[in-house]
């Protein structure tokens, strides 16, 4: 049993080391008591004026209602690259937040990467969950944490904490916050979408070079262009989900990446594990 962790251990640091590199209308009453009627006739006209007063109701409402002009303002006003402009320093000026990736990456030939989601702060403090697969169908799930500048990878075999080499650091090749900011800076041809427009969420559409996901994806098939979908809060300007398409897999056509950041700036409890 010994050898045999020991033959495990650098498969465990070789797959880290393959993985660092690679967010009705209206509404009205009317109250009235029925009135009696006498003739067919006077029925009809009470009945005709009753439908006319409530479209002349409808449309004064719709019209002069000052939440709706302002809305409908503040949306035509404002432009793509303003909102991109603000968010961008919103997100900078994050000390933590929740990442999640969710999509097929390739971190080499026979190891795929699923699944990638956890706890950042800045500059250098991460706890990951990395879910994944080898060639071979075998799936793995393992954990990461790294903080001032000591990383831990708990090994998927033994389930025991393993010390990285103190000079493989992991924030220097895999960093979320810097990965996002890259994305947000390096959008071209940024449009902000009218058919999927919503209440809280700004959807602005762009593309970008895959140089721009070396901090966040590592190594992928070199491409000039790959388009991105954001979704940025009305409120506060933040950014809650990203849509990335593109060839993540050498082998295989252009696929989507999904990335959602949430919890901004909450607390984050901070650990470290005991290695045996």
């Amino acid at each position: 049993m010994w050898l045999y962790a020991r033959l495990q251990r650098p498969i465990v640091i070789n797959l880290f080391s393959l993985l660092i590199r690679k967010k009705n209308l209206f509404r009205f009453t009317l109250s009235f008591e029925s009135l009696r009627v006498k003739s067919t006739f006077y029925f009809n006209f009470g009945y005709l004026v009753f439908i006319l007063s409530a479209i002349s109701i409808f449309n004064s409402n719709c019209s002069l209602n000052p939440n709706n002009e302002k809305s409908i303002a503040s949306d035509a006003t404002v432009s793509a690259s303003e909102i991109l402009s603000v968010s961008i320093t919103q997100m900078k000026d994050l000390n933590s937040f929740y990442f999640k990736s969710s999509g097929s990456i390739s971190a080499s030939e026979t190891l795929l990467l699923t699944q990638i989601q956890g706890a950042i702060i800045k500059p250098d403090y991460m706890n990951l969950e990395i879910n994944g697969s080898y060639a071979s169908g075998l799936v793995f799930k393992t954990r990461l944490i790294s903080n001032n500048g000591e990383s831990f990878i708990l090994n998927p075999l033994n389930k025991k904490w393993e010390a990285v080499s103190e000079n493989f650091n992991p924030t220097g090749f895999f960093a979320p916050h810097q990965g996002i900011a890259k994305i947000m800076t390096g959008l071209y041809d940024i449009r902000l979408s009218t058919e999927n427009s919503s209440r809280n969420y700004y959807h602005l559409h762009g593309n970008i070079d895959s140089s721009s996901l070396n901090d966040l994806l590592g190594e992928i098939p070199t491409q000039s262009q790959i388009k991105v979908s954001l979704s940025i809060g009305k409120n506060n300007k933040l950014l809650y989900h990203a849509k990335l398409n593109g060839k993540f897999i050498g082998s295989k056509p252009a696929t989507d990446l999904f990335i959602d950041i949430s919890k901004h700036n909450q607390p984050v409890n901070i650990e470290t594990p005991i290695i045996e």
